[in-house]
């Protein structure tokens, strides 16, 4: 089946956007494609990008290689699925500079392989044009709809290469910091492999903003990327566990109570900036396309 991206819907292109990583290490999570610009606005038509994968740094942490499937295009305008398996340092791989679980890999040498094969990439960027300002988030209501699009258990549809879809709602405000950290809570079921999933504030038929209510509208904000879940013991305790990336059969006395801890989107706009900070040239670093 070939798709035109023209004519995709928001949805559309929600399912283009994420890729399954699974690594040597025996982790499986999710990751986002996300369009870099230097001056951190939407790119234009012409502009140049560093084109992003961005995840959990504890779904890479421990590997040395990476494999994942993206989708081309052909020169006759078809659709392929194409499997993809690198060492992480040809990825240049970027981690957050204050140290939050969130980190970033560069695909432009990727890209340019795809391209001597006569390949273009087929999937959807996202870009700062979905980020909302920080006023448009906190006027985002403390109880919201979302979408968390990624791989559960590592579940996806492999002869189509597509992730699965949940919905939930913000548990806490995107905008405040929960319990003073950069993070919110989604009311979300999370399981292994969603973590570095992308976290969508969306509302079709209507929605609230500002104390007014948008009749017929739709509204869809990054607002954040799921890094781990809250559990609960036989005892009742209730702590904050990064989710598990490897499907390894364990003994477990742990219930998950369907809440997910997300980082503020502010965060990706911190990794972005460090990302494209100058670094010093290592052999086999993907480099800006341009």
């Amino acid at each position: 089946m070939t798709l035109d991206p023209k004519k995709l819907s928001i949805v559309g292109h929600l399912d283009r956007c994420t890729v399954r990583l699974e690594t040597d290490a025996g982790s499986v999570g999710t990751g986002f494609f996300y369009a870099a610009t230097a001056d951190g606005q939407p790119p234009g038509e012409m502009t140049p990008i560093a084109p992003l994968i961005v995840t959990n740094n504890h779904v890479l942490d421990g590997a040395t290689g990476i494999k994942m499937v993206i989708n081309a295009r052909t020169v006759d305008g078809s659709e392929t699925r194409v499997g993809i398996e690198e060492p992480l340092s040809a990825l240049s791989r970027t981690r957050h500079p204050g140290g939050l679980d969130l980190t970033s890999l560069n695909m432009g040498g990727v890209l340019k392989g795809l391209e001597r094969q006569g390949l273009t990439f087929s999937g959807t960027y996202l870009d700062a044009s979905i980020i909302p300002t920080s006023e448009k988030l906190s006027e985002i209501e403390p109880l919201s709809d979302v979408v968390m699009v990624g791989y559960p258990n590592g579940l996806w549809d492999a002869v189509h290469n597509k992730p699965v879809f949940r919905r939930g709602v913000t548990a806490t405000h995107a905008a405040i910091p929960w319990n003073g950290n950069p993070e919110f809570l989604i009311d979300t079921a999370t399981f292994g492999g969603s973590s570095g999933s992308p976290v969508f504030a969306y509302s079709t038929g209507g929605y609230s903003d500002s104390g007014n209510f948008i009749i017929g509208g739709t509204r869809l904000f990054l607002i954040g990327v799921t890094k781990a879940v809250m559990v609960s013991n036989v005892q009742g305790e209730i702590r904050m566990v990064e989710i598990p990336t490897q499907q390894t059969p364990v003994p477990s006395i742990r219930l998950l109570n369907n809440l997910g801890v997300c980082i503020q989107v502010e965060a990706l706009q911190t990794l972005v900036a460090e990302t494209l900070k100058p670094k010093p040239f290592i052999p086999g670093w993907a480099g800006r396309l341009g």
